[in-house]
């Protein structure tokens, strides 16, 4: 099923936002999906239109990948006629869970990618670094 940008006839609207980090560039190959009540539905990264009847969703979101990354959960109560915002952020580090919620989220794990990807960085130039001083010491 794909997000469409009419409503049904006295239904209702969620308005599914869905970001990933910067960095996460292999995500933009796999899109996010939502799972509400078990139907599962494939979205697009941004702005999404979602028809529902009013009643109360079981939402589940992730990124489907080699297995379900970043998910995330809520219920959602949907009334007649409404427009229900949801926000949806994949995680920076694929083993964490993403963040959902009625008003804008960030993407959670930005720390700990940044000193994963800073320690790593940092290890690379001590090897430079001691490779180049054997050179010119001629060790």
């Amino acid at each position: 099923m794909q997000p469409n940008p009419q409503p049904p006839q006295a239904g209702a609207v969620l308005n599914i936002t869905t970001s990933k980090p910067f960095l996460a560039w292999m995500m933009a190959f796999t899109p996010p999906r939502v799972s509400l009540n078990g139907q599962e539905i494939k979205l697009r990264w941004g702005q999404n239109q979602v028809p529902v009847q009013p009643g109360r969703y079981d939402l589940q979101m992730y990124v489907p990948y080699l297995w379900r990354i970043g998910q995330a959960g809520m219920p959602v109560d949907v009334y007649p006629g409404a427009q229900v915002p949801v926000f949806y952020a994949a995680p920076w580090w694929a083993y964490m869970g993403g963040a959902i919620g009625h008003q804008q989220v960030e993407s959670p794990g930005k720390t700990v990618a940044i000193a994963v990807n800073v320690g790593a960085l940092a290890l690379l130039l001590l090897i430079i670094i001691c490779s180049c001083a054997g050179v010119l010491t001629g060790n």
